[in-house]
């Protein structure tokens, strides 16, 4: 599960960059990323806190089962989202939601 989770994070990281800096208008980049490494990094201490709970609470196997399926889950939105289908920025609209394309 971390091996795919770490190719997940690496594929993820660049189209998310990407993105966000194509759709954040340029006095805004900073702070939107800041904001963003702020959430993601301020969580792993939350996290372990949480994990070394959960460990002392139902036992090292079934925290790392649990933990196992939290970074499974973690991957559900991206099955739910239609952004995976961009092939170019061209076609992101507002917000990030990719514009309907008609074919003539």
């Amino acid at each position: 599960m971390l091996l795919a989770n770490g190719l997940g994070i690496a594929v993820h990281n660049v189209n998310q960059v990407t993105v966000r800096q194509v759709l954040t208008p340029d006095h805004l980049r900073a702070r939107v990323a800041s904001v963003l490494r702020l959430l993601g990094f301020g969580a792993v201490p939350v996290g372990t806190l949480v994990g070394g709970v959960l460990g002392e609470l139902v036992g090292l196997r079934a925290a790392l089962v649990v933990s196992g399926l939290g970074l499974l889950a973690g991957s559900v939105p991206y099955l739910l989202v239609r952004v995976g289908h961009l092939r170019t920025i061209d076609s992101l609209g507002p917000a990030g939601i990719p514009v309907a394309t008609t074919s003539s």
